[in-house]
């Protein structure tokens, strides 16, 4: 909510524009996050556990269409609005984990916990979101702006490729 107050301030602030960035969670191959972590527990034979009942949505956008992006709005001169940095696409948090043991030719074991059986004290409000998508339109249509990677399975399938080439 504080992110979205700043915007909302800078954007009323006649005098000057603004340029607002958005994005789901950035992936890269070589970080720690939601893909490279189930890869590496799956390729561990470890087991995996879900808060929520795994029906969860998320929009991940790889690191490369991010600094493509920064690059085409610089050489557009940097035009004032809110732009969404994303593919426009989501997966379930099951369906993320299944698809990483399907890549590796390894079954995942999961378990989901649902919310109602979370200590409350472990819950935000949200950390459990139905949907974090964001839609692209803006980028797409207003700048021109062509992802490398359109949809989360491209993002997912090339993150899993270079996971793999990485010696263990």
């Amino acid at each position: 909510a504080t992110k979205h107050i700043a915007e909302v301030y800078l954007q009323d602030a006649d005098e000057i524009d603004v340029t607002v960035l958005r994005y789901p969670r950035i992936v890269a191959p070589f970080d720690s996050n939601a893909i490279t972590t189930f890869h590496e527990m799956i390729s561990g034979d470890n087991d995996i556990t879900l808060y929520g009942d795994g029906m969860n949505e998320f929009d991940f956008v790889h690191i490369n269409d991010v600094v493509r992006f920064h690059q085409h709005l610089l050489d557009a001169g940097l035009p004032s609005g809110v732009f969404h940095v994303a593919t426009d696409d989501a997966i379930r948090l099951v369906e993320l984990v299944e698809e990483i043991g399907d890549a590796i030719d390894v079954r995942p074991r999961y378990e989901c916990i649902p919310r109602d059986d979370l200590d409350e004290d472990f819950i935000e409000d949200d950390f459990l979101p139905h949907s974090n998508t964001l839609s692209n339109n803006k980028s797409k249509q207003s700048l021109g702006f062509d992802y490398a990677f359109p949809n989360v399975q491209d993002v997912l399938e090339d993150i899993i490729e270079m996971v793999a080439m990485v010696p263990k």
